[in-house]
């Protein structure tokens, strides 16, 4: 349940949450402008969420929202594909890191395959945290590409059901 986060405000402000709940330039946007409509963008849409778990909720559902999905290989900024309205997985996740990102919700693109019928196919996604009551950090799935097709768009932010998902995994041999 919701009720068994912190508040976003009680992660650590040091180590490895701090780069990746903030707006970074060159990686999340492009100027100054585009930083700042992000984050009043992200504001308007979690206006009045009762917690920060329904404010990645809304968010998630906005960005599913708002895309047509279609495959393309451009490079873009998150402002840039809300504006052009259409994008592939990696647009999709974009979109969704840079607002999290601009509520101060540490996040990650995650790269792997999705198992789709009967074959497997390239996918993006994000992997959001959230503190716990107790301290530690919950890590969970976002999707905001299936989300965009599914009756139940919040379905695709939770903490289980990823049997659909297979991260990458590097190994090095030498």
């Amino acid at each position: 349940p919701a009720g068994r986060f912190a508040p976003v405000s009680a992660l650590p402000q040091e180590g490895q949450y701090v780069g990746i709940s903030r707006l970074i330039a060159g990686r999340d946007f492009g100027d100054e402008a585009e930083r700042q409509r992000m984050i009043d963008l992200a504001a308007s849409i979690v206006a009045n969420a009762g917690n920060d778990f329904e404010a990645v909720q809304r968010l998630n559902r906005y960005t599913a929202e708002k895309i047509r999905y279609f495959r393309n290989s451009m490079k873009r900024t998150a402002a840039q594909v809300l504006d052009e309205g259409f994008g592939d997985c990696d647009d999709y996740t974009r979109v969704l890191t840079v607002l999290l990102r601009a509520r101060g919700i540490p996040c990650k693109a995650a790269v792997g395959y999705l198992y789709d019928f009967d074959r497997f196919g390239a996918h993006a996604w994000v992997e959001a945290a959230l503190p716990l009551k107790g301290g530690k950090v919950q890590w969970f799935l976002c999707d905001p590409t299936l989300a965009s097709a599914a009756d139940n768009r919040d379905y695709f932010v939770q903490f289980k059901n990823r049997i659909h998902m297979y991260p990458v995994q590097f190994h090095v041999r030498t």
